[in-house]
Parts: structure tokens; sequence; C-alpha cells
């Protein structure tokens, strides 16, 4: 379902002719992998929700959806939006529905689960945070970091994601006092 998702991604970006504009939308599509990437980093050892495939380890799965599905999917999003306050609105609503129904999808086939309080509710906020935050980080991306800033650590003290001495250990371990 995960490579599905990747391919139907593709498909779409390319019908939409999306690529070209790929220079125009890249700082948004590394804005929304950034902070997907990390949550699995903040969240290492206090998942709330991931992906599983009979096929592929969790690994390759996070690797795919940080580097591959979440840019094409910010792309696509960010290729067709309209330009009328009231089409905007519309054109988001539209997308956080469309992400949610493949998210319902990807929970009851088994590919994507949810742990520690997280269900379709903070699934919903997070789309549209993804969606508003990713249009609107290309014109004030210090606001839009800012609010990422505050919604991340808002979330690990709703979830209560422990920080842990072992918690710097990986990416960071070379910055740690000895």
């Amino acid at each position: 379902m995960n490579v599905l998702i990747v391919i139907v991604l593709i498909v779409l970006n390319i019908q939409a002719r999306s690529f070209k504009q790929i220079l125009v939308h890249f700082p948004s599509m590394a804005y929304a992998s950034t902070f997907n990437a990390l949550y699995y980093y903040l969240c290492k050892h206090f998942l709330v929700w991931d992906f599983k495939s009979k096929y592929l380890s969790t690994r390759i799965l996070r690797v795919l959806h940080i580097f591959i599905a979440t840019p094409l999917l910010v792309l696509l999003y960010l290729t067709k939006f309209p330009s009328t306050s009231r089409q905007q609105i519309q054109y988001v609503i539209n997308w956080v529905i469309a992400s949610m129904f493949f998210e319902v999808v990807a929970n009851k086939t088994g590919t994507l689960y949810f742990n520690r309080g997280w269900n379709f509710g903070w699934s919903l906020l997070l789309y549209i945070k993804m969606y508003l935050y990713s249009y609107f980080f290309r014109r004030y991306p210090v606001l839009v970091l800012l609010m990422s800033i505050v919604t991340t650590i808002s979330a690990l003290a709703i979830f209560k994601v422990p920080i842990r001495k072992g918690f710097f250990y990986g990416p960071l371990l070379l910055f740690r006092n000895k």
C-alpha cells in the first residue's frame, strides 16, 4: 500500500505537470519533510503513529514517506493552489478530506497504526496544519517555523513524550558532552 501511494503520487504529479514547479515549491516540500523527520526523531521511543508493511522494513517505510511521499504530496497540493480566497478554503478542505480518506483506508488495512491516544481527530488537525503551513511557508517562513516549534512543543506535552537520558543517542551524539 505504501509503495502504491508513492506510485500514485508520482503519476498525479506527472499528470499535473508539477515537476516544472519543483524549485518554486522546494522550500515548502523540505519544510514538511523536515518536520516529518523531526517527529520520528523526537518521538523515536514514544511513537504515536507509524507505518507497517509485510514487505518493507520500518526504516524503509519512514524514508519512503519522509523523502518521497511527503514532498510529492506537498508539491501536488501547492501546484494547483487557487488564487481566490473562497476557492482556497474549499481547496484546503478537499485536500484534508482526501488525506483523511486515505488515512482511514491505511488504518483499516493495517498499514498505519495509532498509539498512545493518537486518533483520527489528531490526524485531521495534523493535515490542516501541514497544508496551511506548507502554503504559508513560502511567504512567511520565520512565522511558520515559530508556529511549528510551538505546535511541536505543545504536541510533545499533550502526548507526554518522555525526554530521557538516551534521547540524544543517535545523530546528536556528536554534540553530547563527554
